[in-house]
């Protein structure tokens, strides 16, 4: 059977009962060997810790306490002087798998208080008894079966926590529980500048983390913290950037998780037989990331101006045109007689393939003849009714004419075209000698 994995209740835990005057102590107190206490919080009598054996003055006190495990006295297992954080007033070992009561009677002030952060316990192999827990944590330690590394470890000065100060060196592990804290420990001659890594949580975006420096004490702190999530199977991947205070691991706390060492990975669908939440899609995904959010937005905004500018001005080109257009079109005919308007709804437009103003083999039509039509002068665009192959000439006006017959019965003459591309054929017209257009080398 696999080993068991050390189990930690916090203060507040609803098992732990209070009596006197013990209040909730927020404070978290630096300097004395860590930064971050279990859960947040301690209680304590007088003012906290699971033990913060320390006074305002940073002096030892008089506090006093003892512990009582099913009526037998525990002496503690450290020198009283010694001042800490994480301090352990009392321990016992090869107690009877079976459930016992733990006393403890603790003489405090205001001047000298005691504080309670947590109890921690190795629980039965009994998978019945698992069932009963809630609100507990497993200590995963650097030598977990569940813990894979990546190359640049090694083993800190005390032998029990492991570091990296390797870029791009990371470790990975499988877990069953509802969150992840990262604890790590101060080393001696560890850089005074801060580092930066990233942890990736299932299928999630990575989230980075700083690294702090050096910190006036030697103990232990808390990293980082995951996300809540349901209780089930889940991996992470914690990956190092560097470049000055190193990556450290003490021990990684997972709340909710399996009692016994072992990876997840090695277990059927009921894993470790305790409860299973199932993972949605909205819990299986992480929330992206401000940054990502942020940079989404305004680049969706940009977008939206960049298109309403462009919009803006297509229109505007659009619309320019149609005038030009209209413009050219319905210009005053003074040669017309009143009460005679060209029917302008039969006009046919014929693409000008032949005419070129560069050819210097054509004449211009005669000038003495007497004309019937009037000329429309047509100021468009070129690209509207030219074939898309002629040259654009700068500053030369060409202006195509096109023979308009009024709504009368002329008698028949002659018609002259210059091959606008353009006619206006109508029933009064028929008569007409149709007179192609000539050139000039002008």
């Amino acid at each position: 059977m696999s080993r068991l994995r050390w189990a930690s209740i916090d203060d507040d835990h609803p098992n732990i009962n209070y009596v006197g005057p013990w209040e909730l102590d927020n404070q978290e107190y630096d300097g004395i060997f860590t930064v971050g206490n279990y859960g947040g919080g301690q209680h304590r009598r007088g003012v906290i810790v699971s033990g913060t054996k320390f006074n305002g003055n940073g002096t030892i006190g008089n506090a006093s306490w003892q512990c009582i495990i099913d009526g037998q006295t525990i002496a503690p297992p450290y020198d009283r002087s010694f001042i800490q954080n994480d301090y352990a007033y009392c321990s016992a070992s090869d107690l009877q798998d079976a459930t016992h009561t733990l006393t403890m009677n603790v003489g405090a002030s205001e001047s000298t208080p005691l504080w309670l952060d947590r109890i921690q316990f190795f629980p039965t192999v009994n998978t019945a008894y698992h069932a009963t827990l809630s609100g507990y944590s497993v200590a995963l330690m650097v030598n977990d079966t569940s813990l894979r590394y990546g190359p640049g470890w090694q083993f800190g000065p005390d032998g029990f926590s492991k570091f990296t100060n390797i870029p791009t060196s990371f470790l990975e592990l499988e877990f069953i529980g509802t969150q992840l804290i990262w604890r790590g420990i101060a080393i001696p001659n560890q850089p005074n500048s801060q580092s930066r890594a990233t942890y990736t949580l299932d299928d999630g975006p990575p989230t980075e983390f700083t690294i702090h420096p050096r910190a006036q004490g030697y103990g232990q702190y808390t990293l980082f913290e995951t996300e809540k999530l349901p209780r089930n199977r889940h991996r992470i991947k914690v990956a190092y950037e560097g470049f000055e205070a190193p990556l450290l691991l003490n021990y990684l706390y997972i709340k909710d998780g399996d009692i016994f060492d072992r990876d997840p990975r090695t277990l059927g669908p009921d894993l470790d037989g305790l409860r299973i939440d199932a993972i949605t899609e909205e819990t299986s995904t992480s929330k992206p990331s401000i940054g990502v959010i942020v940079g989404g937005v305004i680049g969706g905004v940009v977008f939206l101006v960049l298109m309403g500018v462009f919009g803006a001005w297509f229109l505007r080109m659009r619309r320019q045109r149609r005038e030009r257009v209209e413009l050219a079109f319905h210009v005053d005919t003074p040669p017309f007689a009143a009460g005679s308007p060209v029917d302008l709804a039969g006009a046919q437009l014929y693409p000008n393939e032949s005419f070129n103003p560069y050819d210097s083999h054509g004449t211009t039509p005669p000038m003495n003849q007497a004309f019937n039509s009037s000329m429309l002068h047509y100021t468009g665009p070129p690209t509207s009714y030219a074939n898309p192959s002629l040259p654009i000439v700068t500053h030369t006006s060409v202006s195509p004419k096109a023979q308009l017959a009024a709504n009368v019965h002329p008698s028949p003459g002659l018609a002259y075209h210059e091959d606008s591309g353009i006619r206006f054929s109508s029933a009064h017209d028929q008569n007409a000698v149709q007179v192609p257009p000539v050139y000039t080398n002008d």
